[in-house]
């Protein structure tokens, strides 16, 4: 999600020199200022240095050298000044993501103000603090964590807002939570009331109203993109250029931006073009979006870029979409971004591999691999960071002993209207859902019935047949001898595949074939059952790391099936391994399936032919996949199939 910011300067200072100058100057003036007004506490001496401290490079340590050195000339400054200078700081260190030192001024702020929330003034910083919290949270993706802050802080700010409508900021975090976890529904939701909050707060500023306006138009659209409801989304991309287009003429000296926002909702439509297989448009706006980002480094040209290089490998044009590959790598090196980079390694395998480049596509597969491992390994250490338990309970113990009575009455009031929305809500979707499904059930049922007589035909019939006729060469096998009896042994093996492979036959008929899920039950189950028969001493892990199940066409499932079996029958076979892991992940255009053991590994010095590799690769290269063998303390077997998926 593309985030537009502004930031407003009064004039640029830069070196040392300018500091130092600026530093003393308002040194000088805040001195005799205290002087003469001691008695006079004027909450507005550190608003003063942050309008000096805006022109300096942002995110500079010569900003926050600033504001230090200014401070500490500031004589008895008031509780107003100490919120401003914490308030900052904590930005500052969020900003360069050392988490640790923004909990500890966010946790600052709210010492400060924890007794004074009864006054509107001071319940607005509380409440700011604990969306800081919210936000600090947010980034180091501890989801629930943030949820309870962004809570916490818009019950506060919406008691002490003199308007309803004024609490749009805190309404727009808890958008942006619901987006980053995936929830777009409820996203779109919040963004909607970020708009209407926005709009009839008692903001003065216009040009603010009209940047988190059309920004929030645009993210509802993203929204309904990625539900693929594509009219709606359409809908509010269109809208949001609407929007840009009628204000524009109020904001002459604002060009720069509003040619941002513009490529911005260009973007976006460009991706609304490109899956409904309008190439050209798609190119076209791609193309008119990238030209204003070209001025300057984003992220959000990155993924534009990744995008349209995309469209152009399945278009077949590679030479063009090579070149955009190249320009990706290039920025990566200077302006670094964790899901561009990872984009990048799979648009980049998937062009090597319509140019039959197989090597070099295995290559950045193993990239991506290797990047995701330590992009994960990073996120533990960033969700590793904390505040002190004793600061938490004083924070806690705070915040219960200087709750009101009437905010409490408030808060449960507004427990109970949600509990009967959701339940009117619910109780809707049931009734809706139920009519829905009862009609297309009375569509389908005829086509069942077909299929499961079919399936019982075969089961009865074909199966009870191989059944017999393993049992009466089993008899003949006991009283044979020599060559005839390794004959007949060999026609019950060959009799009992054939009893596998008619299960197999009728699974695949039945009427739940086709999602990932059913393939995994199917895939358990046969394991299971192997490893009870054969009594051997194996551990089974099966992990779905996908949140919604997903249709696959008949083919895919037919490959993955027989090739999951050879892994674990080569498991069992060869590798000496106590445990054997299978991770099933899906996105919007591929399938990944991680096999894992324990055991001795792969030898490098033997034929690929004894274990059925070749077999293996040639069953996933006729889908479009790769599989790649490594060691891993043990081997671990990765299969990367492009689909285009859709939600069961």
């Amino acid at each position: 999600m593309k985030t537009q910011r502004y930031s407003f300067k009064f004039f640029f200072l830069s070196g040392c020199s300018a500091i130092c100058i600026a530093t003393a100057i308002l040194g000088f003036i805040f001195q005799n200022f205290s002087c003469n007004q001691r008695n006079n506490k004027q909450p507005q001496q550190v608003k003063a240095l942050l309008s000096v401290i805006n022109a300096l490079p942002d995110d500079s340590r010569e900003q926050l050298h600033f504001i230090d050195s200014a401070f500490r000339h500031i004589r008895e400054p008031d509780v107003e000044d100490w919120l401003e200078f914490y308030g900052f700081k904590c930005a500052f260190y969020q900003r360069q993501r050392h988490f640790e030192e923004a909990l500890t001024y966010a946790d600052s702020m709210l010492d400060l103000t924890v007794n004074k929330i009864r006054e509107p003034k001071f319940a607005q910083w509380y409440a700011s603090a604990l969306a800081s919290k919210g936000d600090i949270y947010l980034a180091l993706k501890n989801y629930d964590e943030s949820l309870v802050y962004y809570t916490k802080s818009r019950v506060i700010a919406e008691d002490a807002a003199t308007d309803s409508c004024s609490i749009h900021s805190y309404t727009q975090r808890l958008a942006n939570l619901m987006y980053k976890q995936k929830k777009f529904e409820s996203a779109a939701e919040y963004f909607k009331t970020t708009i209407k909050e926005i709009n009839c707060s008692a903001v003065t500023n216009e040009f603010l109203t009209f940047v988190y306006s059309q920004a929030n138009l645009d993210n509802v659209g993203l929204c309904y993109a990625k539900l693929h409801q594509w009219d709606s989304a359409v809908h509010y991309f269109n809208a949001a250029m609407e929007y840009i287009l009628k204000q524009e003429p109020k904001f002459p000296t604002r060009q720069q931006y509003i040619q941002t926002a513009k490529a911005v909702v260009w973007g976006n439509l460009a991706g609304y073009y490109a899956q409904k297989n309008n190439r050209a448009e798609a190119e076209s706006l791609y193309i008119k979006s990238l030209a204003v980002f070209e001025r300057r480094n984003d992220n959000f040209a990155q993924n534009l870029q990744l995008e349209l290089a995309d469209m152009l490998t399945f278009a077949g044009r590679y030479a063009e979409a090579g070149k955009w590959l190249d320009k990706v790598r290039d920025s990566l090196s200077t302006l670094p971004d964790e899901n561009n980079h990872l984009k990048y390694y799979q648009v980049r395998a998937d062009h090597h591999l319509k140019l039959g480049e197989t090597g070099e596509a295995v290559a950045q597969l193993k990239k991506y691999i290797s990047f995701k491992d330590s992009v994960d390994e990073a996120n533990k250490k960033f969700t590793s960071v904390n505040i002190s338990a004793d600061m938490e309970k004083r924070y806690h113990k705070a915040l219960n002993e200087t709750l009101t009575k009437d905010i409490q009455l408030k808060q449960a009031y507004l427990l109970v209207a949600i509990a009967i929305a959701c339940m009117v809500i619910v109780i809707s979707l049931l009734v809706r859902n139920n009519y829905k499904r009862s009609a297309k059930l009375q569509h389908q049922l005829a086509l069942k019935n077909e299929r499961e007589r079919i399936s019982r035909e075969l089961h009865d019939d074909l199966g009870s047949s191989l059944t017999c006729l393993q049992i009466v060469v089993n008899r003949l096998a006991t009283r044979s001898s020599g060559n005839s009896e390794t004959m007949l042994k060999n026609i019950s093996q060959i009799s009992g595949e054939a009893i596998d492979q008619m299960s197999e036959i009728v699974w695949m008929l039945k009427d739940t074939v086709g999602t990932i899920n059913v393939l995994m039950a199917h895939l358990r189950v046969y394991m299971a059952e192997y490893i009870q028969r054969t009594d051997l001493s194996l551990t089974l892990d099966f992990n779905n790391n996908s949140k919604n199940d997903h249709h696959i066409n008949n083919i895919q499932q037919r490959n993955l099936l027989l090739v999951i079996k050879e892994i674990f029958h080569n498991v069992i076979k060869h590798s000496k391994a106590g445990k054997f892991s299978i991770d099933f992940s899906c996105s919007e255009k591929r399938i990944r399936v991680i096999a894992k053991d324990n055991g001795i590994g792969l030898d490098q010095t033997q034929t690929s032919e004894g274990n059925g590799i070749n077999n293996m690769q040639k069953r996933i290269s006729s889908i479009g996949g790769i599989i790649l063998f490594e060691n891993r303390e043990g081997l671990q077997i990765t299969i990367d199939i492009p689909a285009q998926l859709k939600e069961s």
